[in-house]
C-alpha cells in the first residue's frame, strides 16, 4: 500500500512539473499532448493531458492503459527509443491516429513518456519529423524541470 501511494505521488509530482511543456506544446503544434508512465502488466498507464486546439482531436484518455507492444509511448517506456530522439506510430492502438512519443529521464531512467496522438490525415513524413523535435525539447524541458532542486521557501 505504501509503495502505490508513493508511486502515486511520483506521478502527480512528474505530471505538475510537466504542465507548462505539455502546454505549450500543445498549443504549437494544435494537438493533444499526452503524459504515460508504465503501468502493470506491460500496459502504459496515461496520468496527463494537455488537450490540441484542433475540432478533430484525440479525446481524452487519462486512466486509461495501452499495451506497451504496438504503441509509441510503450516503445519509449521500453527504453527502444531511436537516436533520433522519439517513435513514430502509425495505426498503432487506433486505426486512424499517429502517435509520436519521447522518452522523460532522469538519471538515465525513463520515467515516463510525452507524446501527441494525431488523427493520421493530418501527419506528413515532414510534419512527424517536426513534431518529434518539438516532443524531444519538450521531454528535455521537462528534464530540465526534474533535474532542479525545490527552491527555499517553495
Amino acid at each position: 500500500m505504501v509503495q502505490l501511494g508513493a508511486r502515486a505521488l511520483s506521478n502527480d509530482n512528474l505530471a505538475q512539473l510537466s504542465a507548462p511543456a505539455m502546454k505549450l506544446l500543445a498549443e504549437t503544434t494544435g494537438e493533444s499532448v499526452y503524459l504515460c508512465v508504465e503501468g502493470h502488466a506491460e500496459q502504459a498507464l496515461y496520468i496527463a493531458i494537455h488537450e490540441g486546439t484542433h475540432s478533430v482531436r484525440h479525446t481524452n484518455w487519462v486512466g486509461r492503459t495501452i499495451p506497451l507492444d504496438g504503441s509509441a509511448s510503450g516503445q519509449v517506456l521500453r527504453g527502444e527509443t531511436p537516436p533520433i530522439g522519439y517513435v513514430t506510430v502509425e495505426r498503432g492502438i487506433e486505426p486512424d491516429v499517429t502517435a509520436i512519443a519521447a522518452p522523460v529521464e532522469l538519471h538515465h531512467r525513463v520515467l515516463g513518456s510525452v507524446s501527441l496522438l494525431v488523427p493520421s490525415y493530418r501527419v506528413t513524413p515532414s510534419r512527424a519529423a517536426r513534431f518529434g523535435e518539438l516532443l524531444t525539447d519538450a521531454a528535455a524541458s521537462i528534464e530540465r524541470r526534474l533535474g532542479t532542486p525545490p527552491q527555499e521557501g517553495i
